[in-house]
């Protein structure tokens, strides 16, 4: 993405969900096994902080040496989580020790799917988008 004024912004994007649940949720997709066996994970708002904090810092190790100079670098987290809900987010954002520390990242986004439930006021489009605040330190 080339911005007029800062130049170069790289963006780099991860997601959060429970890789067993997805993976039996796929068998049950494909009809290797019955609906009754499909499974969701609780999410926790401690064990959702802790899945951000270690994206955040998994991803910024990543691109502690980008290929390119970049002016800034965004990282956006997606969920399609079933529990993972706009209230849990708020819950567990208004938890975790702001701002996150960071070497590489400029900017931090968790997305989450389109929710009808969500307030429009707030997410017009209905896909909910919080800024989780980074303070570079390098």
């Amino acid at each position: 993405m080339k911005d007029q004024l800062d130049g170069e912004w790289g963006i780099e994007v991860t997601e959060i969900v429970d890789s067993s649940a997805a993976r039996i949720g796929r068998k049950v997709h494909r009809g290797a096994l019955p609906e009754s066996e499909r499974v969701y994970r609780a999410w926790t708002p401690e064990e959702l902080s802790e899945k951000l904090k270690e994206r955040v810092a998994r991803k910024d190790g990543k691109l502690a040496n980008p290929p390119t100079e970049l002016s800034k670098m965004i990282l956006a987290i997606h969920t399609d989580e079933l529990t993972i809900d706009v209230s849990m987010v708020r819950e567990t954002l208004s938890k975790i020790e702001l701002p996150l520390v960071t070497e590489s990242i400029d900017m931090v986004f968790f997305v989450m799917s389109y929710s009808p439930r969500s307030d429009l006021s707030i997410f017009p489009n209905g896909y909910p988008v919080f800024e989780i605040p980074v303070v570079r330190s390098g």
